[in-house]
């Protein structure tokens, strides 16, 4: 079940409502005139989201260290760098 709950509905019952809502789920979907205009998350969820974010970005690193695509060391990375600030000089 969707949390909706109005700005003005916000405005006039606070955090009470919120703490109610959150009961219901892990969002909360707040409405400006009548649409979207954000989503709260309690901290739980919030904090599983980040997780799942950071899982991903590990899982995305590992394949490109298993396929090659990294530099070691920092002279290599500075390399890489000069060079690719010297495409950008080139394509202006």
């Amino acid at each position: 079940m969707l949390n909706i709950l109005s700005l003005q509905e916000l405005k006039r019952t606070g955090f009470s409502k919120l703490k109610q809502m959150f009961n219901n789920g892990p969002d909360i979907i707040i409405q400006e005139r009548g649409k979207d205009a954000c989503v709260l998350v309690d901290m739980a969820h919030y904090s599983y989201l980040r997780e799942c974010e950071l899982e991903i970005a590990l899982i995305k690193a590992r394949k490109e260290i298993e396929d090659g695509k990294f530099i070691e060391g920092t002279a290599q990375h500075i390399a890489h760098l000069d060079g690719i600030l010297e495409i950008n000089k080139c394509i202006k």
